[in-house]
């Protein structure tokens, strides 16, 4: 099996693997080989069982319960994600995709405040990713920490300048910290860029 997904041949690979838990059912890394293709294939029902097999024989694998996670999201039991996250970072408490998907999570079903809990962690371990940066202000913002909400807005902008989301956003802020000239200048910068687009000139991020 292990050859067959080296030469990317899933197919054959997953029927050796079922054949390797027919003989061994305690094999706890076929179990995990088999979910992972299942995974790649976006058979989330699937390798949400397969894992669970897996962790059952071998409890303590923090990829497992991060890649159960995933597959309850995809099949929308976020209790259940939720979970498997709050586990692999019990397990392994520097597990950064953990806290990442963690905070994505918690963002997505309101819980702000611990969502910028992830978010921190997440950000002192890698201080220029830029999704993490932009989700950390809008965390920030919708709780009413502006002046941080900004300086995170900013340094997403110092980035991308033309990213016009970041601009209205920390327009906004500005807006409510009584920073109405600061405001002004990024509304402005909106309003240039749209209008150079409409004339047909929109500078790119990056090449």
């Amino acid at each position: 099996a292990e050859t067959y997904i080296l030469q990317k041949d899933t197919v054959t690979a997953a029927h050796w693997l079922d054949e390797c838990v027919k003989v061994d059912p305690f094999n706890a890394d076929a179990w995990t080989a088999r979910a992972n293709i299942a995974i790649s294939r976006k058979e989330w029902q699937a390798a949400d069982t397969l894992l669970s097999k897996a962790i059952h024989l071998r409890p303590r694998v923090a990829p497992n319960y991060v890649n159960r996670a995933l597959a309850r999201c995809n099949t929308n039991n976020l209790r259940g994600a939720m979970a498997d996250y709050d586990i692999a970072i019990d397990i392994d408490p520097d597990n950064f995709l953990a806290h990442y998907n963690r905070g994505l999570l918690r963002q997505q079903v309101g819980d702000d405040n611990r969502a910028i809990e992830d978010f921190n962690y997440v950000l002192r371990i890698e201080p220029g990713n830029i999704m993490a940066l932009f989700n950390r202000a809008v965390l920030l913002d919708q709780t009413g920490n502006l002046r941080a909400a900004v300086r995170d807005y900013t340094k997403v902008i110092d980035q991308f300048p033309n990213f016009w989301v970041g601009l209205s956003k920390r327009a906004s802020c500005y807006r409510r910290l009584g920073m109405t000239a600061k405001a002004e200048l990024d509304e402005f910068r909106i309003l240039k860029a749209q209008m150079n687009k409409h004339l047909g000139v929109q500078p790119r991020w990056s090449k």
